[in-house]
């Protein structure tokens, strides 16, 4: 491996270390909604905290598909010849994935109850 795949394969892992830190505000935007539209029921404020729970939920969709797609721009930015070594893609598609079906599903679950 040359300098320039060197360079190359730090690129890309930061990368991928960039789309997990976008995977973890997303969990913590859909945790803090959940949070919130558990807390309005204590207080209260059922409809105006399942509201808001159901955005923060649906914010942290938003975040994770808008990191993938940073993630994929620059995997195709960074691509380089034929035979260079690249990191593993599915990890980080896997966990992005994930992270995507649970806030989707915790902004349904929220919406159902």
């Amino acid at each position: 491996m040359d300098a320039e795949d060197s360079a190359r394969m730090r690129d890309l892992m930061a990368n991928s270390r960039t789309l997990l830190a976008w995977i973890r505000t997303s969990i913590s935007f859909a945790g803090l909604g959940f949070v919130v539209a558990k807390f309005g029921v204590e207080t209260g404020l059922q409809r105006t905290s399942d509201a808001i729970g159901i955005v923060m939920a649906l914010i942290g969709l938003v975040f994770i598909v808008l990191g993938y797609l940073q993630y994929l721009k620059t995997m195709e930015l960074e691509q380089g010849p034929a035979r260079s070594p690249v990191p593993l893609h599915w990890p980080t598609a896997t966990a992005a994935a994930c992270c995507a079906v649970s806030c989707l599903m915790l902004a349904v679950y929220l919406a159902l109850t």
